[in-house]
Parts: C-alpha cells; sequence; structure tokens
C-alpha cells in the first residue's frame, strides 16, 4: 500500500467514525471501523437491523468509500442486559 492510500484510507475511517458519532440512530461507541483501498469494514454490535443499515448507509455515504463490508451483529438490548 502506498503512503498516499493509507493517508487516504485513514481520512476516509476518519471521516466515517465523525458521521456515525453524529447521527442520532446508530450508537458508534460499540463500532469498530476499517479502511483499507477505500472498503470500509464495519464491526461490532448494534442493538438492531436498522442500526446496522442505517450505519452501512453512513458510511457508504462518506467521499471516497468504495463499498462497506457490514460485520456488524445485531444483539437485542434486552439480551445484551440480561446476558443471554
Amino acid at each position: 500500500m502506498s503512503p498516499n492510500l493509507a493517508a487516504d484510507d485513514a481520512d476516509i475511517a476518519d471521516a466515517v467514525e465523525a458521521a456515525l458519532k453524529s447521527d442520532k440512530v446508530v450508537r458508534y461507541e460499540d463500532i469498530r471501523v476499517e479502511t483499507a483501498s477505500g472498503i470500509v469494514t464495519l464491526s461490532g454490535v448494534v442493538s438492531s437491523a436498522f442500526q446496522s443499515i442505517r450505519a452501512q448507509q453512513i458510511a457508504s455515504a462518506v467521499e471516497g468509500v468504495k463499498s462497506v463490508n457490514n460485520h456488524l451483529t445485531i444483539i437485542a438490548l434486552s439480551s445484551a442486559i440480561s446476558g443471554k
């Protein structure tokens, strides 16, 4: 990977993180963002399919993103609290 591509990937990841943080629906604290060659990978947990889809839409809308791999796991909030 060239140094310029690495910088671009870091800038893209930062922009995706900022966009996720500013969203009122997505709980960003449990999402990890990685970027390689403009391809963003989202991993971590969310509490609904809607949040997963919303996170993917947000990441896709960021300038420079070529595609998004959504590896988010959906865990219902009640299950996370009760440990089930």
